[in-house]
């Protein structure tokens, strides 16, 4: 992660990040997450992840950054919230594919928000149907969840036809 002043584009400083970041989420209390999807690359698929910053600065010059990544993986979440893949399922979490049944492989982070007393960051996995909440002050994730089915949600299920053709279905 590289961080420039936004006015005069000074370089500010840097920290790594996990692997594809893909999604970035700040506080005005200084602390910042990146989104790393950590997809399939080639032959190898890299877990998501979700990483941490707290960024401070003393002189507005150079800031001091500090950042850690947490991979959706057990040793990461409260004791207990870390399911195998089944019972993730039984959750409504979509995995699937060659790693369907590796959870950490197969999660693939696109975004996130902090909550608005910034105690907690949501990251949702849009192509698991999924969503993982981090604990800021506890340094873990607490619990991941699928999202609910959308029964007879009107939309465009196609960019085949060529037109809009809105309607209700069941969808996800």
């Amino acid at each position: 992660l590289a961080f420039f002043d936004a006015v005069s584009f000074q370089y500010l400083g840097c920290a790594p990040a996990g692997n594809k970041p893909e999604g970035i989420a700040s506080t005005n209390t200084g602390k910042v997450a990146c989104i790393n999807e950590g997809s399939a690359d080639n032959f190898i698929d890299n877990p998501g992840s979700m990483t941490m910053c707290d960024v401070s600065s003393s002189d507005k010059i150079k800031l001091d950054v500090a950042c850690t990544t947490y991979h959706l993986e057990k040793k990461n979440f409260k004791a207990g919230e870390w399911l195998h893949s089944p019972a993730f399922r039984a959750q409504g979490v979509r995995l699937y594919g060659p790693n369907g049944n590796n959870v950490t492989h197969d999660l693939e982070p696109e975004g996130g928000a902090f909550t608005e007393d910034g105690k907690y960051f949501f990251t949702v996995m849009q192509d698991n149907n999924a969503y993982a909440v981090f604990d800021i002050a506890a340094k873990q994730y607490t619990t991941m969840k699928g999202l609910p089915l959308l029964s007879n949600a009107p939309a465009d299920f196609s960019d085949k036809d060529n037109k809009i053709n809105i309607h209700a279905t069941t969808s996800h």
